[in-house]
Parts: structure tokens; C-alpha cells; sequence
């Protein structure tokens, strides 16, 4: 995992943009995995509540990959960039399907720590499909770029208000992994 820069936030809230999360070969499984979805696939299901507009399709197959390299690579690095111990509370894999669109919100309070990485399609990337991150008057600051194996790290996820400033556009679809932790 690579570091690219550090937003400080006024509240002391901190934003890690981050590349080259998952190994090559985990990042190659997940893309394999992504690319399975299709409306029909039930291991691809709407959950009722899971997030804040219907759009999103939540992958509930297994993730044991995916636990195991948080739990033991990713794990130490996120340790290492906070400069505390961290515990691991799970993660979800998901589709944003054309037209979907994240107003801007805080995360809950389950969790402290969020990371979000895109998984794109090399041949379908559109950058304006990353996160957006905004001032508490929802006036939006910047997005990041929606790319391969990059995202962020957010050390205080009910501190930072975030969301998707773009709808998803026709034809595209927006893969994602969402790891979330608990000092």
C-alpha cells in the first residue's frame, strides 16, 4: 500500500489517498470476481437498508480472500499510517449499477476507520466516478479518481462527509471493496 498524500481535516480528522492496496494476485481475483456480476447472479443481492439509494448490488458470497489479506498484509499497514492498533470489523464488496448516486453523509458509528477500493474495468474506467469528500455545508471540496487499486483510508468516518457527487453513467458499472475497523 502506497501513501499518496494526507488530508487534515479542521475537526482533526485525517484522509489517506492510497494506491496499490491488494496484491497483484488479489486485485486479479477480485477484478475475476466482479466481473461475474450480473442481475441474475444470486451471489449479487439488493440489500434492503444496506446504503442510501436503491442502485447498489452487495456481493454475498464468500470473502475469505479478501479477510484473510485484511486481516494479516493490510492489517499492519493501516496500524502503521494511524500510528495505532486497529481491529478489523469486516468488509463488503459492491456494484453501483448506472444512475446510482450517494448524497453526502457520515459514516455510522460502528466502525471508526473506513478504507473504500476501486476495482475497475481497465477497458470501462471513468475517474469521475471516485469519492467525493465536502465541507459540513455539502459544498463539495474534491473527489478523488475512480481508479484501479486505489482509494482511501478515512481515520474517522462519522467526521468526514462524503459521497458520490456524479451519478454512475449509463454503461458503466463501479466495483468497490469497503473494509471498516475499530481502534
Amino acid at each position: 500500500m502506497n501513501v499518496n498524500a494526507t488530508v487534515n481535516f479542521a475537526n482533526h480528522a485525517r484522509l489517506f489517498l492510497i494506491d496499490n492496496f491488494f496484491s497483484q494476485q488479489l486485485d486479479a481475483q477480485l477484478f475475476d470476481l466482479f466481473r461475474q456480476y450480473s442481475d441474475t447472479n444470486p451471489d449479487w443481492s439488493s440489500i434492503p437498508n444496506f446504503e442510501h439509494n436503491p442502485g447498489r448490488m452487495v456481493y454475498t458470497g464468500s470473502t475469505d480472500d479478501i479477510d484473510n489479506h485484511v486481516r494479516t498484509t493490510a492489517l499492519n499497514q493501516i496500524n502503521a499510517v494511524l500510528d495505532k492498533p486497529v481491529s478489523y470489523v469486516g468488509s463488503s464488496m459492491w456494484v453501483d449499477l448506472p444512475g446510482y448516486v450517494i448524497t453526502p453523509h457520515y459514516d455510522l458509528d460502528a466502525f471508526e476507520h473506513a478504507v473504500q477500493i476501486y476495482i475497475t474495468d481497465p477497458t470501462r474506467n471513468f475517474e469521475m466516478m471516485g469519492t467525493a469528500f465536502y465541507l459540513d455545508t455539502k459544498q463539495l471540496m474534491f473527489e478523488i479518481p475512480y481508479r484501479r487499486n486505489s482509494g482511501y483510508l478515512i481515520d474517522t468516518a462519522q467526521n468526514i462527509l462524503h459521497g458520490l457527487h456524479h451519478a454512475i453513467p449509463p454503461g458503466f458499472l463501479r466495483y468497490s471493496v469497503y473494509m471498516r475497523f475499530r481502534a
